[in-house]
């Protein structure tokens, strides 16, 4: 396996939502690549196999968050961010540990309470349409989407 493989299958493991499987491939990644946790710090052969691994973990996260496992998916999270944190500056920045006042920064971000969800994404046009007084025959954001296109 090269980099690249070991990022897409540890996806499709995750994708699958099976977590423990995925973790112990980024473990085998890990040993693979050349990569090592040496106290905060993340320390690879090559640099460019930190990429693979914070994409990987990013992904184990957000399983782990479908889940339901939010401790979890925090942590892993978290993580990333040092890894990526370790790419930026290698020489002080942490793998997998974030400093107290980065920490405190994070928890004070996070909304605990499992009933608040993320919202948004496309609007149903007829609800817009009847917000503005508008019909189904009218001009919707779609056709004036489409007018500013094509002209």
């Amino acid at each position: 396996f090269d980099s690249s493989s070991y990022e897409m299958s540890i996806m499709l493991l995750c994708q699958a939502l099976r977590c423990k499987e995925a973790e112990n491939r980024m473990a085998e990644m890990k040993r693979a690549l050349g990569i090592e946790e040496k106290g905060k710090s993340c320390v690879a052969d090559d640099i460019t196999a930190l990429e693979p691994l914070a994409i990987s973990t990013v992904s184990l996260a957000r399983a782990y968050a479908l889940l339901g496992e939010n401790d979890e998916a925090l942590r892993l999270a978290k993580i990333a961010m040092g890894i990526i944190d370790s790419v930026l500056s290698p020489h002080d920045a942490s793998c997998g540990e974030t400093s107290k006042e980065q920490e405190t920064k994070e928890d004070s971000v996070v909304d605990k309470n499992p009933r608040h969800m993320a919202t948004g994404g496309k609007r149903a046009w007829k609800e817009t349409n009847k917000a503005s007084g508008l019909d189904g025959n009218e001009v919707s954001r779609r056709s004036s989407s489409n007018f500013l296109f094509r002209n």
